[in-house]
């Protein structure tokens, strides 16, 4: 086994999708390197490994390895705090952030944001919740939009995302009827209920 060389894992740039493998990688080439036999010498090598976006936290870390008295007493406690940090982000939870920043304007008409918000509900693991996903609905419009849609006091969020529909095909008609150009279609209903 001395005479096997073995090529070293990729470096690891901090792109989330790539850190279990990253170090999946590195506990394989050093479970097959008896060079690095101390705790200490197994997260220097995979520290050093890591650059670009990862490079502060890599000095960060280094810091503490300096230290007297490193905070990992085995190898899978660093292995743990680098998955925290740089394991991939709760589906759920990124895709209630990515609602949360949907926001009907002028340069987001009210189709457009209907639509990437149907497109998103169902990663958000909420499917039994009704009042959340209500809330969650309403919270894209600005308050004059929300009012009027409040109005029609909605119990199920299919009722809240067909109102907020008949609202825009209304503000569609009223254009024709002002000799406006509408940007009316024909919505298909996404609602994932």
């Amino acid at each position: 086994m001395d005479s096997l060389k073995l090529p070293l894992p990729d470096k690891f740039t901090g792109t989330r999708s790539k850190a279990a493998g990253f170090i999946a990688l590195c506990q394989a080439y050093l479970s097959l390197t008896p060079a690095y036999d101390t705790v200490k010498k197994q997260v220097t090598f995979i520290l050093l490994l890591c650059e670009g976006n990862a490079a502060s936290w890599r000095t960060t870390q280094l810091v503490k390895l300096a230290a007297t008295t490193i905070p990992w007493t085995m190898l899978a406690g660093f292995t743990e705090e680098f998955s925290t940090q740089w394991g991939e982000i709760n589906n759920a939870a990124s895709a209630l952030n990515n609602i949360r920043m949907i926001s009907v304007s002028k340069y987001l008409p009210i189709d457009k944001a209907i639509t990437r918000f149907d497109k998103l509900l169902p990663l958000c693991e909420i499917n039994t919740n009704e009042t959340m996903k209500m809330h969650l609905f309403h919270g894209i419009f600005p308050n004059n939009i929300r009012g009027e849609l409040y109005q029609k006091w909605p119990t199920t969020y299919t009722d809240a995302h067909t109102n907020a529909i008949r609202y825009y095909q209304a503000t569609q008609m009223l254009k024709i009827d002002k000799g406006q150009v509408a940007n009316y279609h024909n919505f298909q209903s996404q609602n994932n209920c």
